[in-house]
């Protein structure tokens, strides 16, 4: 164990923590440590996973933690449900159910890619529906470096439903990373998309864009 947690979940300040030395095995591949805030000076647990195949634990969540919402304004001018479905997971999460976290990241992938492509396709919309996700990035996806990172992340959420691994050096935290810039690239197409209706009002549409929801 030589990864520390890198934000206190008592007061959510970035932190260099302080580990005590307290050391629980949890399980064969699991342990916990307990360790002190130098912010806030509460003790909190780091919870600590070991990588498949390796004799390393590699950190994966702090408790106890409170789970923090995240908006996606741009996403939800696309999708509906991919923002409830992705912070449900970060709940899970905080919370330490790590088993079933992945599984509710890939599905978030499975939604935001799916009505990203329904966006830019909706004439093809009833087949983006029923076609497995693998075949809607290879079919409906043009923007390479979006293919290649929604590829990546699916590879990886498909292992968190399997009983055993294919990526067995790779967790959570790379499923994790990968989700985020497919989450990226998608703003970045939504984004431009505005900038150019609102710049070039001429050009014809190539996203359909909802709404953006009143607050």
């Amino acid at each position: 164990m030589d990864d520390f947690p890198p934000q206190c979940p008592r007061c959510s300040r970035f932190i260099s923590a302080i580990f005590t030395g307290a050391l629980s095995e949890k399980g064969e591949d699991s342990e916990e440590a307990v360790f002190k805030c130098p912010n806030c000076l509460n003790f909190f647990i780091g919870v600590y996973t070991k990588r498949y195949g390796f004799d390393v634990y590699n950190f994966r969540a702090s408790l106890p933690n409170t789970p923090v919402s995240v908006e996606f304004p741009l996403i939800d001018l696309i999708s509906d449900r991919f923002s409830e479905i992705y912070n449900q997971t970060v709940a899970a999460e905080a919370y330490g159910l790590i088993d079933i976290a992945g599984t509710g990241y890939r599905k978030a992938l499975e939604f935001i890619v799916k009505d990203y492509c329904i966006a830019m396709n909706p004439e093809d919309g009833g087949q983006i529906r029923k076609k497995f996700l693998k075949n809607v990035i290879d079919d409906h996806i043009d923007n390479g470096k979006l293919k290649r990172a929604a590829t990546l992340t699916v590879w990886l959420g498909n292992d968190e439903g399997h009983y055993e691994r294919r990526w067995v050096d790779k967790d959570l935290t790379d499923l994790k990373a990968l989700l985020s810039l497919t989450i990226a690239f998608v703003q970045e197409e939504i984004q431009m998309e505005q900038y150019v209706r609102s710049m070039q009002p001429d050009t014809p549409i190539r996203i359909n864009l909802r709404e953006a929801p009143k607050t």
